[in-house]
């Protein structure tokens, strides 16, 4: 199984997304509103990706990645951000984000994410 943690305040915008992660049977999706519940869930469980909207209820997603990878360097994060491509590598630089997702990412958004996973070794052991 793999652990997803979507952290958004609108997972409406992210329908599509999980419709295209769930292409794969083993995948879990976990569902936060704040920074505060993905620290909680990481701590409690197994998580093995974190993708974060540009919001949240108590911070942005750069913020709460920018925090997280601190304490979990190896955790594989994505980010949901209106930059361009240029602007997002500049913004993010040192982050280690794999993937960054549109405002509202479709079942193509999560295929694509399942195949970069796959290509880091995260789904490697359910293929």
């Amino acid at each position: 199984m793999i652990y997803i943690v979507l952290a958004s305040r609108n997972f409406v915008a992210f329908a599509d997304l999980v419709k295209g992660l769930s292409r794969k049977k083993e995948v879990n999706i976990i569902q936060a509103r704040s920074g505060k519940e993905v620290f909680q869930y990481i701590q409690e469980m197994r998580v093995d990706v974190v993708v974060a909207d540009e919001d949240l209820a108590d911070t942005t997603g750069l913020e709460m990645i920018s925090e997280l990878v601190k304490k979990y360097p190896m955790l594989n994060c994505a980010l949901v951000s209106r930059l361009t491509a240029d602007e997002f590598h500049e913004t993010t630089e040192g982050l280690g984000l794999f993937m960054q997702l549109p405002p509202t990412p479709g079942e193509e958004e999560g295929g694509r994410m399942l195949e970069i996973l796959a290509s880091i070794g995260v789904l490697l052991k359910f293929a």
